[in-house]
């Protein structure tokens, strides 16, 4: 009978070691858990605090380029339209071609505020866009009047292809609509070193509520190689 509960006292004393080195493990385990869980929440604390204080630089950076960009168009309308006005009046060839210089230089760098100043509102998630009524046929000749003197120092023709379908009146975003426009235009006139460039105006469809209207613009100028064409609408 001794030998019997001195053998069951050995087993029991085995069991409870083994019990303990697993509740051991158990306890491990769970702290192993716990800490595990701690280190991930602070890391993603961490990143999230990183993302905010990126998201925040980020609007800071495009409110003070929309802002600069802004205040800067105001002085640059003023030169442009001063330079204009000299270029109505009596001057020298040398002066002429002074200011010419100016006022297509001018031109470049309004361009780039006005996309500058578009980029930021994109990034700061305020573009919008008008809707008030223009006459499609006034955007073409604005911004033929406005490149026509670039694309003459070019030595380049300038040529529009106006269908009569296109409605007399729509409305959208004139202002935005004649930016792409001048862009595009701009761009043509400059990497097109003969030839010329042909704005075309078509309409696609229309009904009594809306109408499609498309504007195009052809040059003979060098293009764009085809495996560099997935990169056109992509950041430079």
């Amino acid at each position: 009978k001794g030998e019997i509960y001195s053998d069951y006292r050995k087993e029991n004393k085995y069991y409870y070691l083994g019990g303990s080195v697993i509740s051991l493990l158990i306890v491990i385990f769970v702290i192993g858990g716990i800490l595990s869980k701690y280190r991930l929440d602070t890391t993603l604390y961490a990143l999230a605090k990183e993302r905010d204080n990126a998201e925040h630089a980020n609007r800071a950076k495009s409110s003070f380029l929309a802002v600069m960009s802004h205040e800067i168009r105001t002085p640059m309308n003023a030169v442009l339209g001063l330079a204009t006005s000299l270029l109505e009046g009596p001057l020298t060839e040398d002066q002429r071609k002074s200011l010419q210089t100016i006022h297509e230089s001018g031109d470049n760098l309004l361009e780039i505020l006005n996309d500058i100043l578009d980029y930021s509102k994109l990034e700061a998630g305020d573009l919008t866009f008008e809707e008030i009524s223009f006459t499609p046929s006034e955007i073409v000749e604005s911004t033929i009047d406005i490149i026509g003197q670039r694309a003459t120092a070019h030595g380049l023709t300038l040529n529009v292809i106006y269908d009569p379908d296109v409605p007399a009146a729509l409305r959208g975003d004139v202002g935005r609509l004649r930016q792409v426009l001048l862009n595009l235009v701009s761009n043509a006139v400059k990497f097109t070193p003969s030839g010329g460039v042909t704005v075309s105006c078509r309409c696609v469809s229309k009904d009594e509520k809306q109408a499609i209207v498309e504007w195009a613009i052809v040059d003979t100028g060098i293009g764009i190689a085809p495996e560099r064409l997935d990169r056109l609408f992509n950041d430079f």
